[in-house]
C-alpha cells in the first residue's frame, strides 16, 4: 500500500512533526492526545502513519503493552510494518520490554515472529506480508547480538541451528549482522563477539555440506543443497568485506593507504575468511580476496596464504577481471612492503607463483611483468 498526499495523510504528518519539535511545550499532551486518537482509525493510511509513534507516545511500560496488543490484533501487514517500526525504536531504548514483546507475539499467526518457521519464509523479506519481515528481523538482531534477551537469544540460536531450510531469512540474519561485526576498540565487545561467533558456526555448517563433490551429489536437492550454501557463504564473505572497512568511497589515495584495519576485527575475522576461502566458488573468492587484501596491512603473510587459497581453490577465479586487479594490487603491496620475507620463505613465494602462473595462462601483461620483477630480485 503507498500512501500519498491527502488532508488526513497530511495532518498526521504535521501532528507528527509538532509532536517530535514541541517536546517541553505545554501543548505538547494536546498533541499526543490527538495522534493517540489515530491509533483507533478506520482509515488505514492514518493508522499507519500513527502506529509508527506508539513508542514515544506512551511511558515503556504503557509502549510495550500497547504494541504487544496492536501486534496481535492489528490485521494489516503495512500498520503491522509501522507498529513493528516503533518496536525497533523501543529496542534501542528498553531492549528487555521489547523482548517481551517479541515473545508475546511467538504464538500470533496473523503476525510476523521470530519463530524458527522455515515453511513460512518468503523469498522477499521485504515486502509486508504478515510473516517474517526485514523489519521484524532487524529488531531480532539488534536484542540478540547487542544485548542478548533472553528470547531473542534463544530464538536465534534455533535460526541458527537450521541455516539451510530459510536461506532467505539467514542471508538477513548474516547481513543484520554486519554492524556488530564492525570493530568499535582495540579488543572485541561482546555484540562483536557473539556475530562472529554466529558466523562463525555457519561457515562450517557451510563447509560441512560442501565437503560431498558435487559431482557426488545423489539427487537434485542434494544439488539444491550446495547452492543455497554456496549463497550463505557468499553473504557472510559480503558482510565481512563491508563491516572491515575494506570498502571506501572518495578517501583520497594517500589516506587510503594508511588506513590500517582494527586488531579486534583482524583477530576475529581472519579465522574465517581462511574457511570461506575453501568454497570453491568465485564470488566468494572475490569478497574474501577484496577483504584480505585490506587485512594483509597487519598481516601479510597470513592474509597471503588465505588469498591464494582463495583464488587457487576457486576454478576460474583468474578470469574474474576485478580479482586480477585486486590481486595484483596485493603483489604490488607486498613487494613494496615485504619483499624480504617473501623471497626467503619458499612457501610464500610458492603460493605467489602458482598464482601468477593461472594468469600467464591467459597472457595477462600483469602477471607477466610481475614475474619479470621477482626474476630481478633474485639476479
Amino acid at each position: 500500500m503507498a500512501w500519498g498526499a491527502n488532508p488526513a495523510n497530511n495532518s498526521i504528518m504535521g501532528l507528527r512533526a509538532l509532536f517530535s519539535r514541541w517536546q517541553g511545550s505545554e501543548r505538547l499532551e494536546q498533541v499526543r492526545s490527538a495522534l493517540r486518537q489515530q491509533l483507533e482509525s478506520p482509515n488505514t493510511e492514518v493508522r499507519m502513519l500513527a502506529s509508527n509513534t506508539v513508542g514515544r507516545l506512551f511511558d515503556p511500560v504503557e509502549a510495550e503493552q500497547q504494541l504487544s496488543e496492536r501486534l496481535q490484533t492489528e490485521s494489516t501487514p503495512e500498520v503491522q510494518e509501522a507498529l513493528l517500526g516503533a518496536l525497533l525504536d523501543l529496542s534501542a531504548v528498553d531492549p528487555v520490554a521489547a523482548d517481551r514483546v517479541l515473545q508475546n507475539l511467538s504464538g500470533v499467526d496473523c503476525i510476523a515472529s521470530v519463530n524458527y518457521r522455515p515453511d513460512e519464509e518468503t523469498s522477499d523479506l521485504t515486502r509486508a506480508d504478515g510473516r517474517l519481515t526485514r523489519t521484524l528481523l532487524c529488531v531480532f538482531t539488534r536484542l540478540a547480538l547487542w544485548v542478548s534477551t533472553p528470547f531473542a537469544a534463544e530464538a536465534w540460536a534455533e535460526w541458527a541451528s537450521h541455516p539451510f531450510e530459510a536461506p532467505a531469512t539467514v542471508r538477513s540474519l548474516v547481513q543484520f549482522s554486519r554492524e556488530a561485526m564492525k570493530p568499535r576498540s582495540h579488543e572485541p565487545d561482546d555484540p562483536q563477539l557473539r556475530a562472529f561467533t554466529f558466523v562463525s558456526e555457519l561457515t562450517e555448517r557451510v563447509l560441512g555440506l560442501l565437503a560431498v563433490p558435487a559431482e557426488d551429489a545423489i539427487d537434485e536437492s542434494d544439488s539444491s543443497g550446495r547452492a543455497v550454501a554456496i549463497h550463505v557463504a557468499h553473504s557472510i564473505a559480503i558482510e565481512l568485506y563491508f563491516a572491515s572497512g575494506a570498502f571506501t568511497n572518495n578517501v583520497p589515495p594517500d589516506e587510503e593507504l594508511s588506513r590500517i584495519p582494527e586488531p579486534s576485527f583482524v583477530a576475529l575475522a581472519l579465522p574465517v575468511l581462511e574457511r570461506l576461502a575453501a568454497v570453491g566458488d568465485v564470488s566468494t573468492a572475490h569478497q574474501v580476496v577484496q577483504t584480505l587484501v585490506f587485512l594483509s596491512r597487519a598481516k601479510p603473510r597470513r592474509a597471503l596464504m588465505s588469498i591464494t587459497d582463495a583464488a587457487l581453490g576457486a576454478p576460474g577465479y583468474e578470469q574474474e577481471p576485478q580479482g586480477e586487479e585486486a590481486m595484483f594490487k596485493l603483489f604490488d603491496q607486498i613487494l613494496a612492503d615485504d619483499q624480504d620475507n617473501l623471497l626467503n620463505d619458499d612457501e610464500y613465494l610458492t603460493r605467489v607463483r602458482l598464482v601468477l602462473e593461472r594468469y600467464v595462462d591467459l597472457a595477462s601483461t600483469a602477471a607477466i611483468s610481475q614475474i619479470q620483477r621477482l626474476s630481478q630480485s633474485f639476479r
